[in-house]
């Protein structure tokens, strides 16, 4: 199972989420938190940095979805017209055309 893809769903549900917070969303166990989020990195989809310090100790870290660092296109090809639609991972609508569709030529 890819493990990957749930931590991504959780961060657009919340794009900035400590480890603990993505484990408790998701039930995944720490150790699988932390190669998801490896992968996540490594394809350059989140960031990881420290938060801000709340007291003793080190701060949690908080990792960030990075949402322009994949886009979803959508298209919708009706009867008389198409329409498409671009999305960053965040779910921000980047880019919409919609227009006539033109016949391929003469019908028999």
């Amino acid at each position: 199972m890819n493990h990957s893809v749930t931590v991504l769903e959780s961060l657009r549900a919340t794009p900035r989420s400590s480890r603990v917070e993505l484990g408790r969303r998701t039930g995944l166990s720490p150790a699988t938190i932390s190669r998801a989020i490896a992968k996540l990195k490594r394809d350059g989809l989140v960031t990881e940095r420290p938060d801000r310090p709340t007291g003793v100790g080190r701060p949690a870290r908080v990792v960030e979805l990075r949402p322009g660092a994949a886009y979803v296109l959508g298209i919708d090809v009706g009867g008389s017209q198409v329409r498409a639609v671009l999305v960053d991972l965040e779910g921000r609508v980047r880019a919409s055309e919609e227009g006539p569709l033109r016949s391929s030529g003469s019908e028999s």
